[in-house]
């Protein structure tokens, strides 16, 4: 659809992909824009919205700088789409032994793998081959090591977990009904570079390809975007609504993921359609399983015990986790919601 508003009092402009914006999302824009630093003109995607200091959904080319603010926190979350070998009929009638098993093995929030289970296991031996390259990060900034208490161990232990807010790893199905399974994260989308765009918990998600569009910089939404903060979400919308709103969709119904309601986000169909000169659609994906980083308040088990359970089940009826086709992106400058 293109630009459909360009904002001019700054020293660049700033060009926005959708009339759905709120007003401290524009004041964030406009502020960024007034800065020496900025260089072109700063780009706001369909799913913009107003976020910590810096705008989420913006990609913002400065000169001699950079702006810690601008990169994101959690630039490394990544984004991963495996397409598997089955096909919905051969996925059990009951999704929730799937849904369980992912929880108890993928641990999520501030949750991390017990050291008690990581020692001497292949999860420790495969970290362990990244020992050399954390190395010399960590003897260029010394001062990482007083970050994390045992960070030796810390470290080991958190890789493999899915983290909080709007992570989440999901099943989906595709338009000939074969099984993904998603991870959340931020894209590029430059010409030919394929990508992945979710929507929001019970929504449809999107494997795309890039149509490398330099007035957005070769970027793209990186999901739906919120349309309200997360406190304002709990407020409004009741397990009532949750559960309505993720009819057919095997997930969480409790008050502790409300904030991550499918009302609480844009319409993706309509970011979709407002970023059509910036990516080409290549699959449509249904989520069936939805499994979001948000802590549970009661007892859940999680942690390595149980990971072989997900091994089983994928291997039901021929399933094979190695023969699948997929696609990883860095996260980048927009993904800090």
């Amino acid at each position: 659809m293109g630009i459909q508003m360009t904002l001019n009092k700054g020293r660049v402009p700033v060009k926005v992909w959708t009339q759905d914006i709120e007003h401290e999302a524009i004041q964030q824009l406009i502020n960024v824009s007034q800065l020496p630093i900025m260089y072109g003109h700063i780009a706001a995607m369909p799913d913009v919205h107003a976020g910590i200091g810096v705008t989420v959904g913006s990609v913002i080319p400065t000169l001699l700088a950079n702006i810690p603010a601008a990169v994101g926190v959690d630039i490394g979350c990544g984004m991963n789409a495996v397409k598997l070998s089955i096909k919905a009929s051969e996925l059990p009638d009951n999704l929730y032994r799937i849904r369980s098993a992912i929880e108890a093995a993928v641990p999520v929030g501030f949750s991390q793998h017990q050291s008690s289970k990581v020692k001497g296991s292949q999860h420790a031996r495969t970290a362990r081959t990244l020992d050399r390259r954390l190395d010399n990060i960590v003897a260029k900034h010394p001062a990482l090591m007083n970050m994390q208490k045992r960070f030796s161990e810390t470290w080991v232990c958190q890789l493999g977990t899915l983290g909080g807010g709007n992570h989440f790893i999901e099943l989906c199905l595709d338009e000939q009904d074969m099984v993904w399974v998603m991870c959340k994260g931020a894209i590029s989308a430059r010409e030919g570079e394929l990508g992945i765009i979710p929507g929001s918990m019970g929504a449809k998600s999107y494997i795309v390809r890039g149509l490398g569009n330099a007035e957005s910089l070769c970027s793209c939404s990186h999901g739906a975007g919120r349309k309200m903060s997360r406190t304002k979400a709990k407020r409004i919308f009741s397990r009532e609504d949750l559960e309505q709103q993720t009819l057919g969709v095997e997930c969480r119904k409790d008050s502790d993921v409300l904030d991550e309601i499918l009302g609480a986000y844009k319409d993706i169909d309509t970011v979709m359609a407002n970023q059509s000169d910036l990516v080409e659609v290549i699959h449509i994906l249904k989520q069936v399983v939805c499994v979001k980083g948000c802590a549970w308040t009661g007892d859940m088990p999680c942690g390595m015990a149980n990971a072989s359970r997900i091994r089983a089940l994928f291997r039901t009826r021929g399933g094979s986790h190695e023969d699948v086709q997929s696609i990883a992106h860095p996260a980048g400058a927009q993904d800090h919601e």
